[in-house]
């Protein structure tokens, strides 16, 4: 089983190396938070791994 996607990103124009960087940098720590948390929705028997947890700030 394949557990990760491989791709070149290059940025253009070149000047915009540092903001791709930062971009895939901010999408790499939400990507493992996402993961994280289904990680111990599955791990948890008491927990229902298909329903959302959504906080109501009200």
């Amino acid at each position: 089983m394949r557990r990760t996607n491989k791709f070149d990103v290059i940025p253009w124009p070149e000047t915009d190396d540092e903001l791709l960087r930062r971009l895939l940098d901010a999408f790499a720590a939400l990507w493992n938070e996402v993961s994280y948390e289904y990680h111990q929705r599955y791990a948890d028997p008491d927990r229902d791994f298909w329903k959302p947890e959504i906080e109501d700030d009200e």
